[in-house]
């Protein structure tokens, strides 16, 4: 089975998408430095990107995946509505 991160949906969204808009996020609620927020994206990478592979196999229940369906689009709602009101930007680099 091919394996490409950049078309791993979950909810309709592209991972691709939330989880840089995830990480802006967080450091605008404070996360610093190159250790921290690595081990933040790391760790949301994984964790979306094994909810998208179990879901894609079959291990999640039927019933769940509207609730997963939810929970990612209720992220995407915050993190557009922060970029949309200029709390962040990806197109500039941390002045770190």
């Amino acid at each position: 089975m091919d394996f490409d991160v950049t078309t791993i949906v979950i909810g309709g969204v592209g991972l691709s998408y939330l989880l840089p808009r995830l990480i802006e996020f967080l450091k605008v609620l404070g996360l610093k430095g190159k250790p921290a927020i690595w081990g933040v994206a790391f760790g949301l990478g994984i964790s979306f990107a094994g909810v998208a592979s179990a879901i894609s196999q079959g291990l999640v229940p039927v019933a769940a995946l509207p609730w997963v369906n939810v929970a990612v689009m209720g992220l995407v709602g915050g993190v557009a509505t922060c970029a949309a009101i200029g709390d962040y930007t990806l197109t500039h680099p941390d002045p770190e």
